[in-house]
């Protein structure tokens, strides 16, 4: 078993050895990558500001804005799906207006080293359909494409937003 396991890392140690590149040119490259990573997960932090603020000025243009043409937005705890530019500025449409800029806000937030994703905890406080006051505590996760929101997926307590937004 010892020889076994020696002859592994000898052999995993030879071919990371061998690897290695004496090619001056690798470290250009691996520098281009890091920089389109820098720049595309900047690109993503700079959509997610504008996002929130769109939401907290109610701007429901500047908040399209953030989206991709064809983007969808999954509400996982209860299964809504809404697709499309038209039916996703419905749906905000709705959502602002029940939003309470000075109260709503982001918790915590994290784009991926590749701005590919962005998640962020939030305190979505506003007034219900039915008049009522609501504090929901949700959890936002933007995939993006291009610079834009393709998908946004929201969980939260069924039961909270139940009993807050529901209930008359």
């Amino acid at each position: 078993m010892r020889r076994t396991v020696l002859g592994w890392v000898l052999a995993v140690t030879f071919v990371a050895v061998g690897c290695t590149s004496s090619d001056p040119t690798a470290s250009d490259e691996d520098a281009a990558i890091e920089q389109d990573l820098i720049k595309a997960q900047a690109q993503v932090e700079a959509n997610e500001q504008a996002h929130f603020e769109a939401i907290m000025s109610k701007d429901l243009e500047a908040m399209m804005a953030t989206y991709t043409d064809d983007a969808v937005f999954v509400d996982e705890t209860f299964g809504d799906w809404v697709e499309g530019t038209e039916a996703l500025t419905r749906f905000n449409d709705v959502v602002l207006t029940m939003t309470d800029p000075e109260a709503t806000e982001i918790l915590d937030s994290y784009v991926s080293a590749d701005g590919s994703r962005a998640t962020s905890v939030w305190s979505w406080i506003g007034t219900s359909y039915y008049g009522n006051p609501f504090d929901l505590p949700m959890v936002l996760i933007h995939e993006y494409r291009d610079g834009l929101i393709a998908k946004q997926t929201i969980y939260y307590a069924a039961r909270d937003a139940y009993l807050q937004l529901a209930s008359s």
